[in-house]
Formats: C-alpha cells, structure tokens, sequence
C-alpha cells in the first residue's frame, strides 16, 4: 500500500503543477519576448523554443515546490482523519 500511496502523491504533486505551469508560461510568454529577457544585466542567449521550454520547467519546479510543501504539512491531517 505504501508504493499505491506514493505514487498517488507524486500525482497529486505532479499533475496540477503541471497545469499552473502551463498557464503561467502561457500568461509570462504572451506579456514578455524571450529575446529581450536578460539574466544580470546580460541578454540570454538562447533560441526562443529554448527560453520557452526552460521556463515552462522553471515554473513547473516552483509550482510542484508548492503543492509538495502543502502536502506535507496536509499529511498530519490526512493521516488523523483516516482513523
């Protein structure tokens, strides 16, 4: 039962970070060009394809940051509302 658990966690974890991911490169792309985005000071240099997949895996990590935090500090409850 612990491997069943741990995979619906990653699912939990994983599926709606990538959602909130897609929307915020959808929203992030369509107010900013990839091509006037610097990095301290510095312009990146790097195709547009390329600045869009990294973002979109930069706010995936950030939004799975998230709902793995809020799902550790949600186990206590779960597992007290189990028995």
């Amino acid at each position: 039962m612990t491997t069943t658990l741990s995979a619906r966690c990653w699912m939990w974890t994983l599926w709606p970070s990538f959602v909130v991911a897609g929307l915020a490169t959808g929203i992030f792309f369509s107010l900013f060009d990839p091509m006037d985005l610097r990095i301290f000071g510095e312009p990146i240099r790097v195709s547009a394809m390329a600045a869009y997949t990294l973002g979109f895996l930069g706010f995936w990590a950030v939004a799975a940051s998230a709902v793995w935090l809020a799902l550790l500090l949600a186990r206590p409850c779960m597992v007290a509302d189990d028995k």
